[in-house]
């Protein structure tokens, strides 16, 4: 458990305090976090998700875990196509927005399709203005979907490398299940942005 201040704009949300799901599962519990109804529970490991829809990783998840910080954290990079082109993107609930670094392979071959974006975003390198690819179509695992991504100024991570992050844009309308291992999930799949 790490205790810190939050900004006066995470306060003013009413947000107290911030939670790792995948730091709740052992041996025997995996945690789900369900979008669709809100909520989050605990099932043994290997049970069944009582959900439909498409499953979000085919391909084991790269794990990343740092060993070094004395808090231990734990992500996921699972495995995406976003236009023709391969991408690792993290998992990241605490996202609002997916997006791709602008130097990555794939943030490279989507850069003439972007825009200027009008408004700056807060990226964990601070205050950042990307430029938008509007409408590119996302498959993930056997998930497909058309978002808006945007590009991001930065570098790879030293702790966890990847092109992006794969946020609650696409996520909302999942069942994910974590443990210390792994990520799966099931997604309704929609093939339009929301409005």
């Amino acid at each position: 458990m790490l205790v810190t201040d939050v900004p006066d704009a995470v306060t003013r949300l009413g947000i107290g305090g911030f939670l790792s799901p995948q730091q709740l599962a052992n041996d025997d519990l995996s945690v789900v976090i369900d979008f669709q109804k809100d909520e989050m529970r605990q099932i043994h490991r290997g049970d069944a998700l009582d959900s439909a829809g498409n499953a979000l990783a085919l391909d084991p998840p790269r794990v990343c875990s740092d060993k070094d910080s004395p808090l231990q954290g734990l992500a996921f990079v699972i495995h995406a196509n976003i236009e023709g082109t391969a991408a690792d993107l993290l998992l990241d609930t605490g996202a609002h927005h997916s997006d791709l670094l602008a130097t990555s392979k794939p943030g490279k071959a989507l850069l003439p399709r972007s825009d200027p974006s009008r408004e700056a975003v807060y990226a964990a390198s601070g205050k950042v203005t990307p430029r938008t690819v509007h409408d590119a179509h996302l498959h993930i695992g056997a998930l497909d979907a058309t978002r808006d991504i945007d590009l991001i100024p930065g570098k790879q991570d030293d702790f966890c490398p990847r092109d992006g992050v794969l946020a609650m844009d696409i996520l909302k309308q999942c069942v994910i299940v974590l443990d210390r291992q792994s990520v799966s999930g099931l997604c309704k799949s929609d093939e339009t942005k929301p409005k």
